[in-house]
């Protein structure tokens, strides 16, 4: 894929909603550089992504170096950019794009689909099934995107190692954790839209009740 003119604003207004987490210039170029280099990439693959990115590709070093040492956290010290913290940046973008939508419509679409890294060298305990059935190196995710008519956005992540939920007597197996967390996802989601039209019919709630289900309390 080329990188077109066109996407220029708005691939910056898009990457400025994560400028609060960087702390320093040097981070903040390698960032912008690294998203341009998956988007006309279209792979997650360090080096593929450097190559073809005007960023990275320059000078001596390897490019590819630099987008590990920015995923490892290596290189971002004075940075913000752990997994966590910008998957919750990520979140709340889609959240605020969708609350911009004209209509009330709203699909979920739930993913659990795995990421397969089979030539992953220091993934031992990571083991997911290719296509063919056979265990490869890699993770289980669980994503859940917002659709409205006008917009779309990312609304929950998570990556699931197999060490981590490795089955045992006092604990159920991952695809039942699976299971029971988008349970929870669905019914939190149902429940914050059942609250909020009838806020919008009958007023606030109570500060006490608002308290208690862990809304902002309502203003005085």
């Amino acid at each position: 894929m080329e990188w077109r003119a066109t996407w220029e604003d708005s691939f910056a207004e898009y990457v400025w909603h994560f400028r609060g987490l960087i702390g320093d210039r040097r981070t903040w170029v390698t960032f912008g550089a690294v998203l341009r280099g998956i988007i006309i990439s279209g792979s997650l693959v360090c080096k593929r992504i450097a190559d073809r990115s005007v960023v990275l590709a320059k000078g001596a070093k390897d490019g590819g170096q630099r987008v590990i040492r920015l995923a490892t956290g290596e290189s971002t010290r004075r940075s913000q950019l752990s997994a966590e913290d910008v998957v919750e940046k990520l979140c709340s973008r889609g959240l605020r794009q969708l609350s911009q939508s004209e209509t009330n419509d709203l699909w979920l679409i739930a993913d659990g689909c795995d990421l397969r890294k089979p030539y992953a060298r220091e993934m031992p305990a990571l083991k997911v099934r290719d296509l063919d059935g056979k265990l490869v190196r890699g993770y289980r995710t669980l994503n859940v995107l917002g659709v409205s008519p006008q917009r779309r956005g990312i609304l929950y992540h998570r990556l699931f190692s197999s060490k981590v939920l490795k089955e045992r007597k006092d604990r159920p197996p991952g695809k039942v954790v699976l299971l029971r967390g988008l349970q929870r996802l669905m019914d939190m989601c149902v429940t914050n839209t059942i609250l909020q039209d009838h806020i919008a019919k009958h007023g606030p709630l109570s500060a006490r009740l608002s308290a208690l289900i862990g809304l902002p309390l309502p203003e005085l």
